[in-house]
């Protein structure tokens, strides 16, 4: 299992400040999301870090249909990152089959997990989206060498 995003593993985390992007993390995108008013988006990403970006989400007019289109914009996002950023495509490629677990001590079982005891509880949203993406790409690379002969 890889988790927590933290130290050589820290790319994967939503915190991570992309290169690709403009310095922007896929935080800013994930909480600039949350309204369908421009001005609050841009308000959002206007935002100097993450931190920033994650207070500023929770001060924005949070559209109605969020519940039910999250998880699908946090999938955009990280595709966003991984296909853009070749280096960062690498490294999520390298993590290979790896279990990813957005690990975490903030309690936040929609996201990550959180152990409890010896047990890790969660629904590791963010893990599994990551492993999906991953996945995509292992797709793509196995197709491209498949092509190859």
């Amino acid at each position: 299992m890889i988790g927590p995003f933290n130290g050589e593993y820290g790319f994967l985390s939503n915190f991570y400040m992309e290169p690709a992007r403009g310095m922007l993390s896929n935080e800013h995108f994930f909480q600039a999301e949350k309204s369908l008013d421009p001005e609050e988006r841009a308000f959002v990403m206007r935002s100097s870090g993450p931190i920033e970006a994650k207070k500023r989400g929770r001060m924005i007019t949070l559209r109605e249909d969020w519940d039910l289109v999250k998880n699908q914009v946090m999938l955009s996002g990280l595709r966003n990152k991984f296909y853009l950023d070749k280096t960062l495509q690498a490294r999520l490629l390298a993590t290979g089959d790896e279990f990813l677990a957005e690990v975490n001590t903030w309690n936040d079982t929609y996201w990550g997990k959180v152990l409890t005891g010896t047990h890790w509880i969660g629904h590791n949203w963010l893990g599994r989206l990551l492993m999906e993406v991953r996945a995509e790409l292992q797709d793509t690379e196995n197709k491209k060498e498949e092509s190859r002969g």
